[in-house]
């Protein structure tokens, strides 16, 4: 039995291998569940049991920034509503900074490089637009260029991480409409607007996004009825009840804007 050693051992390996791999594709496949429950639950507005959601995540898959940035995410939508309440204020820089932290934790594990720089771009971004929001200007221009640079860094990996095209679009859009004197501030430190490109880039991520889709739509739709005077039922994003769900039938879509528009201020 001697000759047959080797095969034996090539073949515990494959077979080891393989486990090893349907294992990792069963958590993947479960960690995008529980994300897609947790978004479509905030869709409801239904915060709090997204936040229950998001939170099991972090249970299950502690070393992963996913579900701490939705936690975050969540904050932010809080505290979008009352902007005065010091206790919103403090929660929301909290689960933003453990969101960072430990999107910098995974970037240095090194396993899912694109995946490790988005999560830290978006986290950047959200805690940039909180600064703006309080009129921390420099705290936000330093968070913001993070964001960007990270958000740059995510498609340079992998040119095909749809949802980062989504924060992208956003900054290119808005940056291009500030007014002249701010505008010209902006592209010294490096913040130059590209309101073609930055369509290009949500659209993008409305058709082929993975978490983000729906909010890429909107923000579309937004841009075309608000900026471009399109009129409402133009927007395909609009007048799609596969999107778009009245308010009776218990769907609220997210303003994804009222995070971002601050930049067009």
């Amino acid at each position: 039995m001697r000759p047959f050693a080797p095969f034996l051992w090539l073949f515990s390996f494959f077979l080891i291998l393989s486990r090893l791999i349907i294992n990792s594709q069963a958590e993947e496949q479960k960690l995008h569940q529980l994300i897609e429950k947790g978004k479509s639950e905030i869709y409801h507005f239904r915060l709090a049991e997204a936040t229950h959601t998001f939170r099991q995540i972090q249970n299950e898959y502690s070393e992963l920034p996913h579900g701490y940035f939705y936690e975050a995410f969540i904050m932010a939508i809080y505290y979008s509503q009352d902007r005065t309440n010091s206790a919103l204020d403090s929660a929301l820089q909290r689960t933003i900074r453990v969101a960072i932290a430990k999107g910098e934790a995974y970037r240095q594990q090194g396993n899912q490089p694109a995946e490790a720089a988005y999560y830290l771009g978006i986290s950047h971004g959200v805690l940039g637009i909180y600064h703006v929001l309080n009129s921390s200007y420099f705290k936000g221009y330093l968070h913001g260029r993070s964001a960007k640079n990270y958000l740059e860094e995510t498609i340079k990996i992998d040119s095909t991480y749809c949802d980062a095209y989504l924060g992208l679009g956003i900054f290119h859009y808005y940056t291009d409409l500030l007014p002249g004197i701010v505008k010209f501030f902006a592209n010294i430190l490096g913040f130059r607007g590209d309101r073609i490109l930055g369509i290009k880039e949500i659209q993008y991520t409305a058709r082929k996004g993975k978490y983000f889709k729906i909010e890429a739509e909107f923000t579309y739709a937004v841009i075309r009825y608000f900026f471009r005077r399109s009129i409402f039922q133009q927007s395909p994003y609009f007048s799609s009840s596969e999107h778009f769900i009245s308010r009776e039938s218990g769907l609220v879509v997210i303003d994804w804007l009222s995070l971002s528009a601050v930049w067009s201020d």
